[in-house]
């Protein structure tokens, strides 16, 4: 059980966790429930969340004891419940974050954006082992249902359910030519279904009496601005194998997938969707093990990515609930790297990687003139070009004291793409953005961490972290500004030209301690172990973002990262003989 928490400067946060486990014969359970309670430094900043989640096995025995790997059986039930509860205070402006961190988007707070979400899952699983000749087969289902009442730029409700099911099959064998295949199958099922409904935000509630803006329909008394049954039903399989002679290991395969979209609008029948989107995916890797603790490997793969149900459902129409124009993204990723142990004492692990990226989503905030709220809308991009080198290293010092360091370098560059800005006469025009980097993504960023161990029972782990200067628009204006429309009654909309800038660099400092107590034995309850820990963040205090709305067009991109932070709590342990 680990509980307790106290916070200075900026954030109060309360958070129990408790868990508790056991074996007998041929079952064994886990479960595990938490209660985290937060307030934010900053206004509309509130953050609570329960969760609890059960897990029970059953192995089949033979002689008291597990049956054998190649013929064993498995069966497992997993059921969890979680709650969330959380404010929303929205991104900031330049001026307000270096001034004022702890202030709210004003619509925000007129609208009192937040999520309200329950989530029940419940999966079986099972797996049965074939003999070695046969190999194993593995199965699972899951099923999920979710509430949520969302009150953004309109009060988001919906009812959803999901289903999930799969099918593994995995065999090794020997070939000729002192050849070692595992070939892999697998057959993945997915269906989300349900209602999802939109209203006018009225202070956070259902405006039940307000027309949707420019709504056509006149919805008025009691109907929704949007009222859609929505289906997305997904199929994927796929099959690869793993050829291993002496050092080398050559892996090939190809994923299959199929997505559906039936939107069924019971507002506007017209305005129904229902189209698909597939691809074939393949994979080569090749690795090779220098010598033992030594390998290098490459790849080439293509990849298929959807849009997720959220991304889709954020129109920029006034009268849909849904995003049309938004396709998947098609990407080809080619990596090469390294994994090395070096005298027992250092692991390394470097890789350098290129992608690119047909449609790539990205986000843009956008005004809409008689729209009082602000919409975060996706939108894809003509070509993208990844490139990036990820170093971590962990070293053993002595005995006593290891260290971590990581560095990333990413260059994320827009190579087709033309989009829309606003002028300072409040007009769309085109702009042509081939060769920026894609907003929101740092070149550089590097961590470090040292862990000490004095002591059995003492441990001090302090580390830092540090991030380059990051864009936050697709001109990558490092000072500027931006025209944001402000709606008048009556009058045509007012232009406000709000200043911005990249977010410049920051390193942060963190620091925490542990203390284990003297471990105690009961005749009954066994073990018992309790531990005390201290956590500090951001030590100097520093002013940073943490986040970013890229693109916005209110001139709101920021979110600032939190102030000193201090808390402290307690672990408590019993069981085992």
């Amino acid at each position: 059980m680990t509980g307790g928490g106290f916070g200075f400067d900026s954030v109060n946060l309360r958070k129990v966790d408790v868990s508790a486990g056991g074996a007998r014969g041929a079952f064994d359970a886990y479960l595990q429930a938490s209660g985290t309670r937060m307030v934010g430094m900053r206004v509309q900043n509130k953050n609570d969340m329960n969760r609890a989640n059960l897990r029970l096995n059953w192995t089949r025995q033979e002689n008291a004891a597990p049956a054998p790997a190649a013929t064993a059986t498995r069966v497992g039930l997993d059921v969890s419940y979680s709650d969330l509860d959380m404010q929303i205070p929205g991104s900031l402006t330049d001026a307000s974050w270096r001034n004022e961190p702890w202030a709210a988007d004003p619509l925000n707070v007129t609208g009192a954006y937040a999520r309200r979400e329950q989530r029940w899952r419940f999966g079986l699983r099972a797996s049965q082992g074939l003999g070695t000749r046969f190999g194993t087969i593995e199965a699972f289902s899951f099923g999920t249902a979710r509430t949520i009442d969302h009150p953004i730029f309109r009060v988001v409700d919906q009812n959803t359910h999901r289903v999930q099911s799969g099918l593994r099959h995995a065999v090794s064998f020997d070939a000729p030519g002192a050849l070692t295949v595992r070939l892999n199958t697998g057959l993945d099922v997915d269906r989300w279904y349900g209602d999802s409904r939109q209203w006018t935000n009225v202070a956070g509630t259902q405006g039940r009496s307000t027309p949707c803006v420019n709504d056509r329909v006149r919805n008025i008394v009691s109907t929704a601005c949007v009222n859609q049954f929505v289906t997305l039903p997904g199929l994927g399989t796929y099959t690869s194998a793993d050829i291993t002679r002496g050092k080398a290991t050559l892996t090939a395969g190809a994923r299959y997938d199929r997505v559906t979209y039936d939107i069924e609008d019971r507002i506007r029948p017209s305005q129904s969707v229902n189209q698909s989107f597939d691809q074939v995916s393949p994979r080569v890797a090749v690795r090779y093990d220098v010598k033992p603790g030594v390998s290098v490997y490459s790849s080439v793969a293509r990849g298929f990515e959807v849009p997720t149900n959220s991304e889709l459902t954020a129109s920029p129409d006034t009268l849909s609930g849904l995003n049309t124009a938004l396709r998947p993204s098609s990407l080809m990723n080619y990596e090469a790297g390294a994994k090395a142990l070096l005298k027992s004492r250092v692991l390394l692990d470097v890789a350098v990687y290129r992608t690119n990226v047909t449609g790539e989503f990205l986000s843009r905030t956008v005004v809409i003139p008689g729209v009082q709220f602000p919409r975060t809308i996706f939108e894809n991009v003509g070509r993208t070009r990844r490139t990036g080198l990820e170093v971590s290293a962990t070293t053993l010092v002595a005995p006593w004291v290891d260290v971590v360091t990581s560095y990333t370098y990413a260059r994320y560059v827009m190579t087709q793409f033309t989009g829309t800005e606003i002028n300072a006469q409040g007009q769309s025009v085109a702009a042509n953005y081939a060769g920026k980097l894609i907003p929101g993504v740092p070149q550089q960023r590097g961590a470090v961490e040292m862990r000490f161990r004095p002591t059995n029972t003492l441990g001090v782990t302090v580390w830092g972290e540090a991030q380059g200067r990051t864009f936050v628009d697709n001109a990558n204006t490092t000072t500027g500004t931006v025209f944001t429309q402000v709606t008048r009654t009556g009058q045509a909309p007012l232009i406000v030209p709000v200043a911005f800038g990249a977010v410049p660099g920051y390193a942060l400092a963190h620091a925490s301690i542990a203390y284990t107590l003297p471990e105690t034995r009961g005749a009954r309850t066994g073990a018992s172990r309790a531990s005390l820990f201290v956590n500090i963040e951001n030590i100097l205090d520093r002013r940073y973002v943490a986040a970013m709305a890229t693109n916005s067009g209110n001139g709101r991109f920021y979110f600032p990262g939190a102030g000193r932070v201090v808390n402290a709590g307690l672990t408590l342990s019993t069981g085992g003989r």
